[in-house]
């Protein structure tokens, strides 16, 4: 009875050492990326991923464009003027500041203008 008793709670102190070990790698992880994108590198790499669903496979025609850039600049203006602290997380760098989200999204509008061209 003690052997059993003595297994469980070793397995259980053993899946939760396990847990809490990945919890803190991803959060190790979210950490670097939000530092290394946000502060060390100048520019987002070109070609990155976007999730599938915000992927439009650059088939956008005229109409749709004239309304996803009424929305861009839309979106843009409200974040401007925005005086409340955002508390979104960000899907790839976790909890951001106000000020980091700032950054990103000045960071992610440089990448896609320099994409364009623009």
């Amino acid at each position: 009875m003690q052997q059993k008793c003595c297994c469980i709670v070793t397995s259980a102190i053993t899946r939760c050492w396990t847990e809490t070990f990945l919890i803190s790698k991803a959060l190790f992880k979210q950490q670097l990326m939000r530092i290394i994108a946000l502060y060390i590198d100048p520019n987002f790499p070109k070609n990155l991923k976007t999730e599938s669903a915000n992927d439009t496979g650059g088939k956008l025609g005229a109409d749709q464009f004239q309304a996803q850039k009424g929305m861009f600049i839309e979106t843009m203006q409200q974040f401007a003027s925005c005086k409340e602290a955002i508390t979104l997380t960000h899907p790839a760098f976790g909890n951001l500041t106000t000020t980091q989200w700032g950054i990103a999204e000045w960071k992610h509008t440089d990448h896609h203008l320099m994409q364009f061209g623009v």
